[in-house]
């Protein structure tokens, strides 16, 4: 895998962790992230309701459209048949909106550690996500020029890295760049505006596969 830039956006921010002296605003950010990530409340289609109707007014042109494939990222795990997955939803919802072309392509061939249980220094690597994700594409469709890896939390990038970096070894001529829904601030107090649309975030990693996020 060489080392390249990755285009992402994402539309909201989240700081992790609980903290007594927390604003209603970083409460409310904890609660739809956990709720976007466990599929809770119906929240990847009240997502995608919304999504709809910022890419309206002409935000996130460059991540969705009719013609844009949207391939969810895999977990950490290689899923069970049955179980669920948010990010096929949003997916799907953003498909009934006319945004994308929902295919779950991307699958985990091998699981690897969790990040968010991960101790310091024991992240997944970029490298390990690309090493443990495989794509498996629809012979009928050929040739796509447009593809966005869908994922529900950016922190460092890695996943999205590796996802991104496995599917352009397949579509070199694609224009391929990740969405997250919600990207984290770990060194910020409190969240002010959960809100914060970015569209020109991009993700880096080196040779060795630690991957560095701006913004």
């Amino acid at each position: 895998m060489s080392s390249d830039v990755v285009r992402f956006g994402s539309l909201i921010v989240y700081r992790p962790g609980e903290r007594p002296s927390d604003n209603e605003e970083t409460k409310r950010a904890r609660r739809v992230t956990l709720g976007l990530k466990y599929g809770r409340d119906r929240l990847p289609e009240r997502i995608a309701g919304y999504l709809w109707k910022r890419w309206n007014r002409g935000l996130f042109r460059d991540f969705f459209g009719a013609e844009v494939l949207v391939l969810p990222a895999p977990g950490h795990a290689p899923i069970r048949d049955g179980s669920s997955w948010p990010m096929q939803d949003l997916a799907i919802a953003l498909e009934k909106y006319s945004m994308g072309q929902a295919h779950s392509w991307l699958r985990r061939t091998e699981r690897v550690q969790k990040s968010a249980y991960a101790d310091p220094g024991q992240r997944p690597t970029s490298l390990d996500h690309y090493s443990t994700i495989a794509l498996y594409p629809d012979s009928s469709l050929f040739g796509p020029s447009r593809i966005t890896v869908l994922d529900d939390v950016v922190t460092r990038g890695a996943t999205l890295y590796g996802c991104v970096r496995r599917v352009r070894d397949a579509f070199p001529d694609a224009e391929v760049v990740a969405f997250a829904v919600v990207r984290t601030l770990s060194d910020v107090p409190s969240i002010d505006e959960m809100i914060d649309p970015v569209e020109k975030g991009t993700i880096r990693s080196d040779l060795a596969g630690t991957t560095s996020r701006t913004p």
